[in-house]
């Protein structure tokens, strides 16, 4: 069974096909429906060509995937379709790419089944021709998963702030490989920091504690990364506004 195109292999191809109409057409880029045919039905993508606010073109898997029929996709206005929040989002980009404008091409939006459920896509869009007029050939992808993954983490780490606040408790990671150092919010809290900034790099953070506690805390810093044994401390710190204070540590 031949393997089906990926998105460059696709796009390598479309590009080929606008160089020979552009060669056969004296410097008219036109590309034939027909000529799209085996690329977009064999593509892994759903594909969808959209000229002037229509739909002129789709492969199979846009109509398995969303339900609807050839008759209730070609030529009517895709905005029917889309999520009416994102409607004039996809819209508008649509309308200025054909216009020639550079846009990010890639960008996520909701569509609407023939079952009426909302799935979240990414669309990756570049300007093409179609019948020898702008149009947009739109690669578009099912996000829904990952969407509502993104969400999932997005509550926990809600979850995780409040629990912090309330609890008065913070924390921080280390790479001990590039020494990137990431904080919670309560802790900025805690040190007395802007939290819309990024935390101080791990060579500051000597000048977060007395010398005598910054010194127990790299030592066992140091073992715990040798030995993955964790340690326990009590130690004095140096808020932000130079006012100290104590903290019990783990790590």
């Amino acid at each position: 069974m031949t393997a089906k195109p990926s998105y460059e292999e696709f796009d390598k191809q479309v590009r080929h096909f606008e160089k020979i109409k552009l060669e056969r057409n004296q410097g008219e880029g036109i590309i034939q429906e027909g000529e799209y045919r085996w690329l977009v039905e064999n593509a892994n993508e759903l594909i969808l060509v959209a000229q002037d606010g229509l739909i002129r073109f789709v492969n199979q898997k846009v109509f398995d995937y969303l339900g609807y029929s050839p008759e209730e996709l070609k030529d009517r206005p895709f905005i029917k379709y889309i999520y009416p929040e994102d409607r004039k989002k996809v819209s508008e980009r649509h309308l200025k790419r054909l216009k020639g404008e550079d846009l990010p091409g890639v960008y996520p939006f909701r569509v609407v089944d023939r079952d009426g459920k909302i799935r979240w896509m990414e669309i990756n869009a570049v300007r093409s021709e179609w019948n020898g007029k702008p149009a947009t050939l739109n690669y578009i992808n099912d996000v829904t998963e990952r969407k509502r993954a993104e969400e999932e983490l997005r509550r926990n780490e809600k979850d995780l702030r409040e629990s912090q606040r309330i609890a008065h408790v913070g924390s921080w990671r280390l790479d001990v490989s590039t020494n990137q150092v990431i904080w919670t919010e309560e802790l900025y809290n805690m040190y007395g920091f802007d939290p819309s900034l990024p935390p101080p790099p791990y060579t500051e953070h000597m000048k977060l504690f007395t010398p005598e506690s910054w010194e127990r805390l790299s030592t066992a810093l140091a073992r715990t990364r040798e030995t993955g044994i964790p340690y326990t401390l009590e130690l004095e710190t140096v808020r932000k506004d130079g006012s100290n204070g104590w903290m019990w540590v783990r790590g």
